[in-house]
């Protein structure tokens, strides 16, 4: 029942400490003698002994390091890595109680930030172990897995259980085969296994074709090898295909497609279901990558323009318009702040990083005035500030959860906004 994390600590001063509410990176608050302490490895109403790791002005950062009165949602981690690997934050917390945390910050951001009390909706949640079609892991001094949090230590694993079974047996080979390198190695999976290796050191030189041909042998259909400053080399099959509500998805090894691909599906249906609801026939997808939202709209709707600033995923993109028969989808490669709105849609689609959207695009959004905006938001910072900045001119019809990520602390949201009547 012990937590534990990092190394290095700022003192050895031991506290008893009393969970508060959940907050952003796996956190829960706690309070010392007025200070907020943001407290790793406990779940709310949880007393623990904790140790102090970082001390600011306004505020202290702890780990728990001893249990003292425990919740019954409280779990074993079933990872052996947990709590020294860093890719995992919540291992200990029942998944739905993993869920549950994770909608209290997501309520709590946008009442702080936004302004907003808003009620969410039924949270889009799916498996909570073996979802990710997609990894990355690092390879340097015989050691292969992840670096331990905020560090640049590794922490040499022989599997992970948040990877699809095929990917954890890709890993193994790949291990093996590239024992001693020092690479980037990320691993696809879709009908088949794709691997991309990134030379940190230039280490495989004269090697490198003969290393691609080992990792063939060993399982993978497509190998891309990238050096810096290098000439990609690329063996066997160079994309892979994935279904997205009835359509071929198909993006290149290193191209950019949702890790958790099942949940993605369920969340494509919801959007479409949504814009169903407002009769929307011609749709703007901003941020729109190869076209996981913009090409199953393109049946339900007369228009669609996918804007999007990664020249691969607008190559991948339009190759599966192709592939699909489908003509009334537009790809155009230009970034979202530059773009000019000069038509009316029914409908925006905003799928944006971490950072939101900026100001300018905000405003590029209501000047185009569509009748519905649905927010896709992998940050509920950044969502509440930007709904903050849209509410004088929309209504939050729903938002919830999508729990991409169980396990760890990221979390994405879904927003649908319609516009206001104004009087």
């Amino acid at each position: 029942g012990s937590y534990r994390v990092g190394r290095n600590f700022v003192d050895d001063m031991k506290t008893r400490l009393t969970a508060g509410p959940p907050a952003y990176e796996g956190h829960s608050v706690a309070r010392l003698d007025g200070k907020i302490i943001l407290l790793k490895g406990a779940i709310p109403g949880e007393i623990v002994e904790a140790e102090i790791l970082q001390e600011k002005k306004d505020y202290a950062v702890a780990a728990t390091v001893r249990i003292l009165e425990s919740s019954p949602e409280r779990v074993e981690p079933p990872c052996r890595y947990f709590a020294v690997c860093g890719g995992c934050h919540l291992q200990y917390a029942s998944y739905p109680m993993q869920v549950r945390m994770k909608e209290e910050v997501l309520k709590s951001s946008l009442k702080r930030i936004g302004k907003m009390d808003l009620q969410l909706s039924e949270p889009l949640a799916g498996q909570p172990w073996n979802y990710r079609h997609r990894g990355k892991f690092r390879l340097s001094g015989g050691h292969a897995g992840y670096f331990m949090e905020r560090s640049n230590r590794l922490v040499d694993i022989d599997e992970c259980p948040l990877m699809v079974p095929e990917i954890n047996a890709a890993f193994k080979n790949a291990k093996r085969i590239l024992k001693g390198a020092a690479c980037e190695l990320h691993i696809f999976r879709g009908d088949k296994t794709l691997a991309l290796v990134k030379d940190m050191s230039k280490g495989f030189g004269h090697d490198r074709e003969r290393i691609c041909g080992m990792l063939l042998d060993g399982g993978f259909a497509g190998v891309r090898m990238e050096t810096e400053g290098g000439k990609p080399l690329t063996f066997g099959k160079e994309r892979l295909n994935l279904d997205l509500d009835g359509l071929r998805y198909s993006v290149s090894a290193g191209g950019f497609f949702q890790a958790n691909w099942n949940l993605n599906k369920a969340l494509v249906k919801l959007v479409l279901e949504n814009l169903e609801t407002f009769e929307a026939k011609t749709v703007l997808d901003l941020y729109s990558g190869a076209g996981n939202f913009a090409l199953p709209i393109s049946r339900i709707a007369d228009r669609v323009v996918a804007v999007e600033e990664n020249r691969s995923s607008v190559k991948d993109g339009k190759e599966n318009t192709k592939a699909n028969g489908i003509e009334n989808c537009e790809f155009i490669l230009w970034n979202v702040d530059g773009f000019k709105i000069r038509e009316r849609f029914d409908a925006v689609i905003l799928d944006p990083p971490r950072a939101g959207i900026s100001e300018a695009g905000a405003g590029k959004i209501l000047a185009a005035s569509p009748s519905v905006i649905v927010y896709v938001s992998c940050n509920p910072s950044t969502l509440a500030r930007d709904l903050g900045r849209l509410k004088e001119y929309y209504g939050v019809e729903s938002l919830r959860l999508v729990d991409f990520f169980p396990q760890t602390y990221h979390m994405e949201a879904l927003a649908v906004l319609s516009r206001l009547r104004q009087s």
